[in-house]
């Protein structure tokens, strides 16, 4: 609907979501987190999962927007569905995007 092929774009100025400039010009997504203790906000790097693939170190914006049905965030491990929860706790208060992408061929 944005016609941008960044996803980037996508989550630009949502709540909770900042967008880290990285070398090669492109964007990462890092989610804010409030810490209970200090009641400040704590930028983290969320698990990405491709068509229902976990896929480690991928950002974002290397998943052309053209090629994507859905995209699902997930601000926090609570809020996180079952099958998209880290295998270690380590990372669970970073929560978790969940791209869904087009059927070769379909619409």
């Amino acid at each position: 609907k944005r016609h941008t092929m960044r996803l980037s774009e996508v989550v630009r100025g949502r709540r909770g979501v900042q967008l880290i400039r990285l070398r090669d010009g492109s964007y990462g997504v890092q989610f804010a987190t409030f810490s209970g203790r200090s009641g400040r906000a704590i930028r983290c790097t969320p698990e990405l999962w491709l068509a229902g693939v976990r896929s480690r170190g991928t950002e974002i914006d290397e998943i052309p927007a053209n090629t994507v049905e859905a995209m699902e965030l997930y601000h926090s491990f609570s809020t996180t569905p079952f099958q998209f929860s880290p295998e270690t706790i380590s990372n669970q208060r970073c929560g978790t995007i969940v791209i869904w992408t087009r059927i070769p061929g379909g619409r």
